[in-house]
Formats: C-alpha cells, structure tokens, sequence
C-alpha cells in the first residue's frame, strides 16, 4: 500500500472506531484502534520518513526507533507516534485471545478512553491529519 491507501484506510477505520466506541466490546475497540493507528503511522513512514518496502510489524516497529533518533528529520513527529504505537501493540497481545468480559475486566473504562482518544485525535494530529468528524 503506498501513502495515500494507507491514510484511507486509517480513515476507514478511524470511521468503524467512531461507530464502536461505545459498545461493551472492548476486544474489538482496541483491535480497531490498533489498526487505525497502524495504517496512520504506515502513511506517515511512506510520506515523511520515504520508505517504500513492505512494512510488516517488526520492521514498523525499528523504523520507528530509527526515524525517532534525534537529528533525524521528523524526529519528534516519529518519537510520539513510537511511544502511542508502542502502548497500544503491547495490549493488542492481551486481547487477542480473550473475550469481551475479560478484556472488560482486564481494562479500565480510562484505557479504553485514553485508546480511542489516540486513534481518532491524537495520532492524526502527530501526522498533519484533520481528525475525522
């Protein structure tokens, strides 16, 4: 996918995100988020840090580390986006195989705020994106 495929599907999703959020579940929630902030962060690395391989999770993940370095042009665009991919991708392990019920239990209703808060708004705000409406 290039930049622009990936910023529409990040639109897309951040779209199904808006439709959910409200619903008890919370699997599904932080799964969409996830992969709103994944095709966002996948645009922003095409757009600002020119990479056109294939992106997979591990290559994603030390683009990131390698683009968030100081001096790097983007820097502290790539530093944030790293710390909100970061914490998101280590809950993403802890629903995969759970049921809504446990990750209700497992999550407060904050954490789940704080997830769709950075899916919808603050991540396209890292990006130069206006937020869907």
């Amino acid at each position: 996918m290039n930049h622009t495929q990936h910023l529409q599907k990040a639109e897309s999703n951040a779209k199904y995100v808006k439709t959910i959020k409200d619903c008890d579940f919370y699997d599904w929630i932080i799964v969409a988020c996830f992969y709103t902030e994944l095709h966002y962060i996948s645009s922003f690395l095409r757009d600002k840090g020119g990479y056109e391989g294939t992106l997979n999770h591990g290559l994603r993940c030390e683009l990131l580390r390698r683009y968030s370095r100081k001096g790097a042009s983007h820097y502290q665009e790539f530093m944030k986006l790293k710390i909100l991919y970061d914490k998101i991708g280590a809950h993403i392990d802890a629903v995969r195989y759970e049921t809504s019920s446990n990750c209700k239990a497992k999550f407060r209703s904050t954490e789940i705020a704080d997830f769709i808060e950075d899916a919808l708004n603050n991540v396209p705000s890292i990006i130069g994106c206006t937020p869907i409406e």
